[in-house]
């Protein structure tokens, strides 16, 4: 869909298919958010974003995530 190959995004960070501007934010964001452990339903989350294709192309996706804190620590 966005253009790269498998062994491309394996073991890679997402920030890698992430539009700049959004990506110097994400780690952070992310820290805070498992700091905070905001885990009510809130653990489940189904949001529109925009990725990064491999021709610097933005391409609206649907994105799905889980946390399971329990893994995390």
């Amino acid at each position: 869909m966005l253009g790269y190959e498998k062994n491309e995004l394996i073991d890679k960070k997402v920030n890698k298919i992430m539009p700049k501007a959004f990506s110097e934010f994400h780690d952070n964001l992310v820290r805070n958010y498992i700091r905070k452990r905001e885990h009510n339903e809130k653990n489940k989350v189904e949001r529109i974003v925009y990725a990064l294709s491999k021709e610097n192309l933005l391409v609206e996706v649907v994105l799905f995530t889980k946390v399971n804190f329990k893994t995390i620590g």
